[in-house]
């Protein structure tokens, strides 16, 4: 069993009403073509959690304008000290099979 790490995410949170979220990623429907297929626990702003070293985190928060907006994915890999690794950013509609592939990847 591997040291768990704590993680404190850190995120702006709303801005009317465009919120910025994080994810445990702890299964993946390979066939889901949108967020449905990610499994795992939604992490909240500033409160303090223990979990195992590379463990898959996905972010996303709103980019753009809110008439102009998108949202852009970030895959996180938890580091030692609560750290994290970007692995790769992406638009979370437009490229979710890319996300999704590369969730695949990392975690196999």
């Amino acid at each position: 069993m591997s040291e768990l790490i704590q993680y404190r995410p850190d995120f702006k949170g709303a801005s009317g009403r465009r919120t910025e979220w994080q994810k445990v990623v702890r299964s993946i429907d390979n066939e889901g073509t949108n967020g449905y297929a990610l499994t795992g626990d939604f992490l909240n702003n500033g409160v303090l959690v223990e979990l195992p070293e590379n463990t898959v985190i996905i972010s996303v928060k709103p980019k753009g304008s809110v008439k102009n907006g998108w949202k852009e994915a970030e895959i996180l890999l938890l580091k030692q000290n609560g750290v994290t690794e970007s692995i790769m950013k992406a638009d979370w509609r437009k490229d979710f099979i890319l996300i999704r592939n590369k969730l695949e990847e990392i975690m196999t």
